[in-house]
Formats: structure tokens, sequence, C-alpha cells
């Protein structure tokens, strides 16, 4: 079920139209964007192994395999 406000979802995710708004005037991102750019990722490249919540990785320092794997690291400083 669409609601009113929603632009797009993946799985557990979804934008709204004021996100639409910030992608396409290049405003900078949030851990909501990036996260649901991670999932369809995830969808699409099932074989990578990463692709953790921005957040998650944030709080926990966890680290990554070596080999085939994927992360985007969201930055909350300035200059990201």
């Amino acid at each position: 079920m669409i609601h009113v406000n929603e632009w797009v979802s993946f799985n557990s995710n979804q934008l709204t139209i004021e996100d639409r708004d910030i992608i396409t005037k290049g405003e900078c991102l949030n851990d909501k964007h990036i996260n649901l750019a991670q999932e369809i990722l995830k969808h699409q490249f099932a074989h990578l192994s990463g692709l953790k919540s921005t957040l998650f990785l944030h709080k926990l320092k966890v680290s990554l395999p070596a080999t085939n794997s994927l992360q985007i690291i969201h930055s909350q400083g300035r200059n990201h």
C-alpha cells in the first residue's frame, strides 16, 4: 500500500516526496537515502557481502570481509 507522501519503497525502506526533492536538488543525502540505495544494490549483487546499515556501522565499528564486499559510508561531517 502506498501512502500519499510516499515516493518509492524497497523492502522495508521507503522514501517520501521530500526525499525525492532532496535528491533531485543535489542536497546532502541522509541515512534513509543511502540505506535504500544499499538495499537495491544488495538485491542486484547478492554475491557481495557488506552493505550494512550506515547507522549500524557507525555505532559498532563493524569490520567487513576482505574479499567480495562493498560498503557505503555515510559521514555526517560537512565535507562528504
